[in-house]
């Protein structure tokens, strides 16, 4: 039912702490869905624990529902609030900073402004009602690959270092890498060629038809966040899903990252998602996800109920459900539970309909990405790849041994990996079949159309 604003329901293993925690969200993003009181007994000091592990302090606490805390509780969080506040502030001006690089600062450098765009940050923030509560990280960018060396001297003439060593950036180091990394003090910048996450095969490259045109589509937004250059909802959607996805096979993207794809969620009309969104998802197999997924912010965390949103009955609420428990069980990007990290080099979330891996058939698979990682060799030569093994997993001994990483207990994972692994099947993941050729064409001439109307080329 279009415009339904109170949370369907609620899994019995959710905390009453979760809950409350829950609500504060709900009533920060979509106000006025629910006029119950909250419990009296409610373990506040509990509550912001929560919110911290899950990276919502200032979602949930900003707007407090019923409006006082216990005094203790309060002094406790405004200053943390206030830290959170500045500390969003500061990394949308540093969102205003590169704009300026990339445009004022290329022209003043006697060439032309280079062309780019954000993946999530101010870009998510967009999205939020009030957008300095969204929980801010690292600045990341999109630019295309002729632009690395031209973006990186403007970086690199401002004061930023290069984490890749005292030298110019080169082509080369983009091979396997999904960034490059800038920093200098209080600012971190990821400069990307692609969004993170673009699984193998067909699909993959599919996707990367799709995003082709996103530094293009994009268009500048101005106002409190700053200034920058801000992706479509199209291509926002898809990087905020293969987001989700890239995370799932770790520790989990956690109560953030829903939140981000709610109030997304909550600004898309219908003829959006029918004429574009949902033929872009559905082509590369995150279409479904994205039911799930809005679903459960539904069900969960207020989001009043899109009118385009198809999915429905007991066993789409039954995934959500179980969905909104690992994003709870995770936190922040796995933030609540390590051993989610060792449980997702047993789980895969993307193959072939029909041809599901094995849990151990992943492992291998895992461990030969990391071996191809650290020894690139190994995957022109694979009768290299035993030796390769034996290496990676010595060295992780020896870090283990010496404090520098996690023990990794084997067993616990791989057991712990099979209920995960069962609910990411669920959510039929990266499964799609190969669109008609006339199909594709039609969603490229579609795409062309679209800028033309809106005078972006």
């Amino acid at each position: 039912m279009a415009g339904e604003r109170k949370a369907q329901g609620t899994p019995p293993a959710v905390t009453p702490v979760q809950e409350v925690l829950c609500r504060l969200v709900a009533d920060s993003l979509f106000p006025g869905g629910d006029n119950q009181p909250l419990p009296p007994d409610t373990d506040w000091n509990a509550v912001l624990t929560e919110s911290q592990l899950q990276g919502v302090t200032a979602i949930a606490f900003a707007n407090c529902k019923g409006g006082t805390l216990p005094p203790p509780v309060a002094s406790r969080i405004r200053p943390l609030l206030g830290r959170a506040m500045q500390r969003n502030a500061r990394i949308h001006a540093q969102h205003t900073h590169l704009h300026t690089l990339l445009t004022e600062g290329a022209r003043q450098a006697g060439g032309e402004a280079i062309p780019y765009c954000i993946l999530k940050g101010s870009a998510s923030a967009f999205y939020y009602p009030q957008p300095l509560l969204r929980t801010m990280g690292d600045v990341d960018f999109l630019v295309s690959r002729s632009d690395i060396r031209r973006a990186a001297g403007l970086l690199t003439a401002d004061g930023f270092v290069f984490r890749g060593g005292d030298r110019e950036v080169e082509e080369k180091d983009l091979d396997g890498r999904y960034d490059l990394v800038f920093d200098k003090p209080g600012t971190i910048l990821e400069m990307h060629v692609e969004p993170s996450g673009i699984p193998e095969g067909p699909v993959g490259a599919r996707i990367r038809e799709m995003l082709a045109d996103m530094i293009p589509t994009a268009t500048c937004a101005s106002g409190e966040l700053g200034t920058f250059m801000n992706p479509d909802r199209m291509h926002h959607g898809l990087v905020l899903l293969m987001h989700m996805v890239h995370h799932l096979q770790a520790g989990g993207f956690g109560l953030r990252h829903l939140c981000d794809w709610a109030v997304y969620a909550h600004a898309l009309t219908e003829g959006q998602v029918e004429e574009e969104i949902q033929p872009a998802c559905a082509s590369v197999g995150l279409w479904h996800l994205a039911e799930i997924v809005t679903l459960t912010a539904v069900r969960h965390i207020g989001l009043p109920r899109p009118a385009w949103l198809g999915v429905c009955g007991r066993e789409a609420e039954e995934v959500a459900d179980a969905l909104f428990l690992d994003i709870l069980a995770g936190g922040n990007l796995g933030q609540k539970d390590g051993e989610r990290v060792h449980e997702g080099l047993f789980i895969s979330t993307g193959h072939t309909p029909g041809k599901q891996k094995s849990r151990l058939r992943q492992g291998f698979e895992t461990l030969n990405r990391m071996t191809y990682s650290r020894w690139p060799l190994t995957e022109k030569v694979k009768l290299l790849l035993p030796a390769g093994w034996v290496c990676v997993l010595t060295t992780r001994l020896c870090q283990t041994l010496t404090g520098r990483r996690r023990a990794v207990h084997v067993l616990r994972a791989y057991a712990g990996s099979r209920g995960r692994q069962e609910l990411y099947d669920s959510l039929r993941l990266y499964q799609a079949e190969e669109p008609e050729k006339g199909d594709r064409n039609n969603q490229q001439k579609s795409r062309s159309n679209k800028r033309k109307r809106e005078g972006k080329r």
